[in-house]
Parts: structure tokens; sequence; C-alpha cells
């Protein structure tokens, strides 16, 4: 987790890509539920602006720490300097970032900085920062104009501030770096990526994938849908529809008893029940596991109580209905009735019992 955001004050936090003193400065909507949700995290919250020539006004540095302090800042870092007089402290230089650093024990490689200027930026990728730019206040004419010397300062670029802090609290490779940083090396880590039908699961472990081998850590991917069961043990059963796709669709017990509850006790040994699609059939196959590193299983409705168990931690992906049923194929799109009597009944229940989204250790939008 990051052990601090400095965030910029003019045209980031709000008001405008001109200086607007105490009293005047307004903060963005959005910026507001950003701040709320980076407090929830239990992130420290920095300021992080030029300010130049307030030094030259009796009371107005104290102003600018009691409205920042007010907005719900952890600690306030002006450069009241003007450009030209040499200073350490004002962006792009890191003078603001080390102090902080100093003052609060910080890894700045374990910060952020988010901001609407190239000098912030520059400032912080030179301290180590993650990056962020947004495109409120001036960042969009930034952007534009200096594109070419930003792209190798910026590591994201983001609408406004609650987008920014969208990407540094819930992106994948986030989720990761934190089981990562805690995780006993020699041990591993067993994460679900929960998620309904169509909500980018596969596409996300397909990320991620890349992302672990980059940075050349051990990994396995487990697919929940590799292992149904037959067409006859989950159709026309004599149960209502969305009760065969929730509690038939698989062998629940086979794989509590032959998967889930061995990744609990540590088994590096499994056998696993393999559908084939073109035959309708199900053969056991035996699967090593290894020891340590990184195991993640993906699929639909993994908190339920016979396996929720088995994890270490689990991400769920959030996405709205609309969205998940046009990424299905135009075909597809057609058969509502099936989505309603089948899916839609069936995630509906896992919602309202199991509720998801609560006992997930991470939520993503997607």
């Amino acid at each position: 987790m990051w052990q601090a955001l400095f965030i910029d004050r003019d045209g980031t936090l709000g008001g405008s890509n001109e200086i607007e003193y105490p009293g005047v400065f307004e903060v963005y909507p959005r910026s507001t539920i950003a701040l709320k949700r980076i407090k929830e995290k239990g992130i420290p919250i920095l300021s992080f602006t030029n300010q130049p020539g307030i030094s030259a006004r009796p009371g107005l540095m104290e102003e600018f720490e009691r409205e920042l302090n007010g907005f719900g800042f952890d600690g306030v870092y002006i450069c009241p300097h003007e450009e030209g007089e040499g200073c350490g402290c004002r962006k792009p230089e890191i003078g603001m970032l080390k102090q902080a650093a100093a003052d609060r024990g910080l890894d700045l490689t374990k910060c952020a900085v988010i901001g609407d200027r190239w000098k912030d930026m520059l400032a912080g990728k030179k301290a180590g920062c993650k990056t962020v730019l947004v495109r409120t206040g001036a960042g969009e004419s930034e952007w534009q104009k200096n594109r070419m010397n930003l792209e190798g300062t910026v590591d994201y670029v983001a609408d406004d501030l609650q987008e920014a802090t969208r990407w540094l609290l819930d992106s994948p490779q986030r989720v990761l770096e934190e089981i990562l940083d805690g995780a006993n090396a020699e041990a591993r880590f067993v994460l679900g990526i929960d998620g309904l039908s169509r909500s980018g699961k596969s596409t996300m472990v397909s990320e991620i994938e890349e992302w672990l081998k980059g940075k050349g850590v051990t990994h396995q991917i487990v697919h929940i849908d590799d292992h149904i069961v037959e067409r006859e043990a989950r159709y026309d059963t004599g149960h209502e529809e969305w009760f065969e796709y929730y509690s038939l669709q698989w062998d629940r017990k086979r794989l509590r008893e032959g998967f889930f509850m061995k990744l609990k006790e540590g088994c590096v040994d499994v056998r696993l029940p393999f559908y084939d699609g073109e035959l309708d059939t199900v053969t056991e196959r035996q699967v090593q596991l290894s020891d340590k590193g990184l195991i993640i299983v993906e699929g639909v409705f993994l908190q339920r109580e016979e396996w929720r168990e088995a994890f270490d931690g689990i991400l769920f992906l959030d996405c709205p209905r609309e969205r998940r049923l046009l990424r299905e194929s135009e075909e597809t799109q057609l058969k509502l009735e099936k989505f309603r009597n089948r899916y839609w009944k069936a995630e509906e229940y896992y919602l309202d019992t199991v509720q998801p989204m609560k006992r997930a250790d991470w939520v993503i939008p997607t």
C-alpha cells in the first residue's frame, strides 16, 4: 500500500490553472469523493504546492495551511518562493518531497504524486514516486503541449483526481504489489478473482499473467469454468434454471474436497475434473501445484461458503449488468429470456446472500 499520496492544489484538487487564495478556492466535487476514499484506506494525504510570494504577506502561509488541513490533508508542504530565487523546494525541484520523507520516514518509491503540470510530474519522477497527471486545471493543455517530454515522466493520465485515486488504489497491479509485499516468499498465496459473467475476469487474468512474467514471479492460473460438469447434470434437471446454474454447474463437493481444501492445506498434488465442451465429457487429471508463489483461481461465485475459506485474498470485479450484456455476441444478446431465468436470477441470489463485494478484500470497477 502507498505510504503517502502527494496532491497538488491548484487545478488538481480544485480551483483553476491560476492561483486562488483561501476563501476563493473551491474543491472539485469529485475531489472530495477521492479524498474520502484515500482516508478510508488509511493513506496519508500530503499537499505539494508552489505558492510563489505568499511569504511576503503576513499570515497567508498559515491561511493556506488551515485551508488544506480543513480539506483533510495530513501534512502541508508549500513552496512560498518566486521562480528564480534558487530555492530547492519549488517544483520541479524535490525539496518538499524530501522534507516530507524526512519528517515522516517515507520511502518515496512507495509514494505517488498527483498534479496537473509537468513540474509536478518531473519532481515526482526525480524523487522516485509514481506520477499521475490529471486533465483538470492546466493538465489537458500541459499534456498536449509537453506530451513528448511527459511520456517518460508520467505513469498514468487521469481525467481528474477521483480517477487518479481509483487507478492508484484499485489497479490489479497495485493489488498484486500489495500481496507480494506482504507475502512470505517461501510460501504461496492463493488469490481468487471473482466476478459475474463477462465482468472481465479472463482479460484481467491475462494482463496479470503478463505482469507476473515480467516480474519473474512464480504463478499458476486455474479457471474454474474448466471444471464444470456434463450438460445432463446441469440442464433439464427439474430444478429452476437459476438453481441449475448456481448449484449444479460444478460438482461443488468434489471441488471442495479435491481442490479447495487441498489448496488451504498446502497440498501440491491434486486431481481435478476437466470438462471437454466438444465431447461433453469430464476427465480427471493430476495437477501439480507450486508450494510457493501465487496461485490465481478465476471464476464466478468463488465466495460461496464451500470455497471461500481456501483463499488468502479475493479480488472482485464490479461491472454493471448492462455493460456485461453488451460484451456478449449479438446473437447471444437476443436470448434475454435465458439471461433472466438462468443467469441473472443466479447472480442476484449470489449478490443478496453472499454479498461478495462486501466480503472481498479488493473491489475493482471494470
